[in-house]
């Protein structure tokens, strides 16, 4: 057969129904919508109708069926509807199991208003590109098809009229046109609307006797008898990341049916396994059945992207501080799958105050701390690769630094000192200066004047202070200068 390639399918969800061996055993497949996966039972997984239609076949055929159930809900069977099954990863999961029996029970959904009155003229068409995209996967495979139940009420948008003027008519042109087989759900149920407390989806009394009349049309027409077991195939084949970022693990994990030998990318495999990669470049992975009764294959892309900085974001530990309190900010790195980049750490950043006031402290390439001495919002800013992002900080009123003071340039020498910090003046008259820690409690305050207008130079006993960082705050003629100072 050709090879067929299908997007990674994460498949651990799949609901297997009855035992799994590798030899010989008829796969049934069931497509629908939320009356085929159960939905309103209190244990859909054994409630629903196709559970109980592979006990029933059980009880006839033994260890025979390997029944899957591959129906999502609110599906229909109308490509252009508001939620066609041909986009689930689940019927893709089904394509792949290659059924011998395909269970259709589609066209519910179809009935809404939205999808129907706009696109009926559509729905053999795709009925038949269904029945098609199996027989391509499995030539051999046996097709059932439905009249789906009644609907005794418009719920969800759903209409009966529709089923029995629109669908069931539908169905019934496609029964002329392909070789397939009918399940009625319509007319032994249309009196028996106690099953479907709802209106829509059978309780688990009615999904009982919906499998019972599906059970007997599959013993009538003898379809176990009539398909092709022993074929061999990859009946799925699938990753737990559809992509992953360089350095990251992915498990490839596959199954098959009838098959003597296998090989994952020319490689001897289990019939049915799994295996974590790590591929440095985006990678196809193929799998090959080969058996008694033919060889078959599947692929799967497992792609790989190298992580690149494409957003980042800063979070304070607080958003509201009282004045001359502190508060850290941390920067986060993003890469184009919007997924934090951990461990990374970017050169280059940008620390600012645009709006506000304040002083920030040990800026570096992963935080700083901010400082708040303007009471109201302040705006913190990191710029990193020309890429920006701000947070609001409020500062409220509180003990601490008192005045409104203008951030600029840092000055002062040596820094860091150790007895004492000499601070750069250009200016005649009184100057004052007091130094505060990080908090904003008051350590040291100063007052000198001078007589006449030029540079000079104020030296600050710090040597009582203890190592660390403090503040400075200078002023006169009007001006306030601030800084860092940093004890040791």
């Amino acid at each position: 057969m050709k090879t067929k390639i299908i997007p990674g399918l994460v498949l651990s969800l799949m609901i297997t129904l009855c035992g799994y061996a590798q030899d010989y055993h008829v796969r049934v497949g069931f497509f629908g919508n939320s009356i085929t996966i159960g939905t309103g039972l209190s244990d859909p997984a054994n409630e629903c109708y196709p559970s109980q239609i592979a006990k029933l076949l059980e009880t006839k055929y033994g260890d025979t069926c390997i029944v899957k159930n591959f129906a999502v809900s609110g599906h229909t069977m109308l490509k252009n509807g508001d939620e066609p099954l041909w986009d689930e990863l689940f019927f893709k999961a089904g394509w792949s199991f290659a059924p011998d029996i395909t269970f259709i029970c589609l066209g519910t959904n179809d009935t809404k208003s939205w999808n129907w009155d706009s696109h009926k003229g559509e729905f053999i068409g795709d009925y038949l590109a269904m029945i098609d995209t199996f027989k391509l996967r499995n030539p051999n495979t046996k097709i059932i098809v439905c009249y789906p139940p009644p609907a005794f009420g418009i719920v969800y948008g759903i209409r009966d009229s529709v089923i029995i003027n629109g669908v069931i008519p539908a169905v019934d042109s496609i029964l002329k046109i392909r070789d397939v087989t009918l399940v009625d759900f319509y007319h032994p149920l249309v009196n028996s609307s106690t099953y479907f407390p709802d209106k829509i989806h059978p309780d688990a009394a009615g999904a009982k006797v919906m499998a019972k009349i599906a059970y007997d049309r599959i013993v009538e027409t003898e379809i176990i008898h009539k398909t092709t077991p022993g074929t061999t195939f990859v009946t799925s084949l699938g990753t737990n990341k559809s992509e992953i970022k360089l350095g990251d693990t992915a498990t490839i994990s596959w199954t098959t049916a009838n098959a003597d030998t296998v090989f994952l990318n020319g490689e001897g495999a289990l019939q049915n396994g799994s295996l974590k990669v790590s591929p440095k470049l985006t990678t196809i992975f193929k799998l090959v059945a080969k058996g008694k009764l033919g060889n078959d294959s599947l692929t799967i892309q497992q792609s790989v992207y190298q992580p690149a900085l494409t957003k980042i974001g800063i979070s304070p530990t607080r958003k509201t501080i009282k004045e001359g309190d502190s508060v850290d900010i941390k920067i986060y790195y993003y890469d184009q799958k919007s997924l934090i980049m951990e461990d990374t750490i970017i050169d280059g950043a940008i620390w600012s105050i645009p709006e506000g006031g304040g002083i920030l402290i040990d800026e570096t390439n992963t935080s700083t701390t901010f400082v708040g001495t303007t009471i109201g919002k302040n705006k913190v800013q990191v710029v990193v690769n020309n890429i920006s992002v701000a947070a609001t900080i409020t500062v409220e009123a509180g003990s601490g630094i008192k005045q409104t003071m203008q951030h600029v340039e840092q000055y002062g020498f040596p820094n860091p000192c150790i007895d004492i910090f000499n601070l750069p003046i250009e200016a005649s008259g009184t100057v004052k200066v007091k130094i505060y820690d990080i908090t904003g409690r008051l350590q040291i305050q100063k007052q000198v004047t001078y007589e006449s207008t030029g540079n000079h130079v104020l030296p600050i006993n710090v040597e009582n202070l203890k190592p660390g960082m403090y503040l400075y705050d200078a002023e006169y003629s009007g001006t306030h200068i601030t800084g860092k100072l940093n004890k040791q």
